[in-house]
């Protein structure tokens, strides 16, 4: 029987057997040989390493996650026979098409207060509301009296004023993916973990600072010898005047964890996807005519056995 470290050698020194091993697993990735795949990585050949690419592919859409990585790599693979380049330029482009968001560019979108300009024609000045002139503060009665508006100098307002909305850079994040536009299932909000977010009620601490009952938060209390009308207080003996307890109490809204399920990514308590990608959605299989899907050393599919299309391609 042969050691691992000779069947390693021979599959190396036979590139079409290991792309072929790997072509095969694309249907349940996560059984693929690790022995195998590492080998197929490490490969001189362009069969294996296009066979591991396609197997990280198929492994990202299995999981969920990862579409933005396997598309770095798409862009990045160098290498192979004529036509290689386009394919993978094909590729790339339906698996961006497939995986991100459609409402936006790389998850911005343009501005919609200043309509992507960067700047705002006309400001209304918040002074005098876009008059020019306001009544003055210290006017009394009914008397019709204005005065020039100082901050805008009587203009009522301002041209070409930088956007604040989009700080001057003409777009904001997309509100459909929050600026993430990869659609990985993974929840776009930035602080969402394991599909929790951060508790509002205690800010994430997991307790919550608690109003004494004696001053009810005032931190001061009516003098016990004040006579009834007289307003004498004076501090809180319960809160030292502080107003609340010393010790927090645990946040009942988190359960005193610091964090509560996030309203983005979850419904009715389960994980939910932002949008499921399916592999027919980036490519095509079908069995190479050249060997009749054997693959080894067949040329036209570099030992794969099969062909590879984009969707919708040739």
């Amino acid at each position: 029987m042969l050691s691992i470290a000779a069947a390693l050698l021979l599959l190396q020194s036979d590139p079409g057997a290991l792309a072929g091993k790997i072509a095969r697993g694309f249907s349940d990735p996560d059984k693929v040989d690790a022995a195998d795949e590492s080998a197929a990585r490490s490969s001189p050949a362009f069969g294996p390493r296009f066979a591991v690419l396609l197997l990280d592919l198929h492994r990202a859409v299995d999981r969920g996650r990862g579409t933005e990585k396997v598309y770095r790599s798409m862009i990045q693979f160098s290498g192979g026979p004529a036509g290689t380049a386009e394919l993978l330029r094909s590729l790339s482009s339906s698996l961006k098409k497939a995986a991100t968001c459609g409402d936006c560019k790389d998850g911005r979108v343009p501005c919609a207060e200043c309509k992507g300009k960067g700047k705002i024609d006309w400001l209304k000045c918040k002074v005098c509301s876009g008059e020019g002139r306001y009544r003055p503060t210290n006017a009394v009665g009914p008397t019709d009296l204005t005065v020039k508006c100082r901050n805008c100098d009587g203009h009522g307002g301002f041209r070409n004023v930088g956007c604040a909305a989009c700080s001057k850079t003409t777009t904001t994040p997309c509100p459909t993916c929050l600026g993430r536009p990869w659609f990985d299932r993974e929840c776009p909000v930035a602080d969402c973990k394991a599909s929790r977010v951060k508790c509002d009620a205690c800010k994430g601490r997991g307790r919550i600072d608690v109003t004494c009952p004696t001053c009810e938060g005032k931190g001061r209390n009516r003098a016990s010898g004040a006579t009834p009308n007289a307003d004498v207080t004076v501090k809180c003996r319960g809160c030292e005047g502080k107003g609340k307890l010393e010790e927090p109490a645990p946040c009942p809204s988190c359960d005193a964890t610091g964090r509560v399920p996030c309203k983005t990514c979850r419904s009715d308590g389960n994980p939910a996807a932002q949008k499921r990608v399916a592999i027919s959605s980036i490519l095509t299989l079908a069995p190479c005519g050249d060997c009749g899907g054997q693959g080894g050393s067949c040329a036209g599919c570099s030992g794969l056995g099969v062909k590879v299309r984009p969707a919708g391609g040739p």
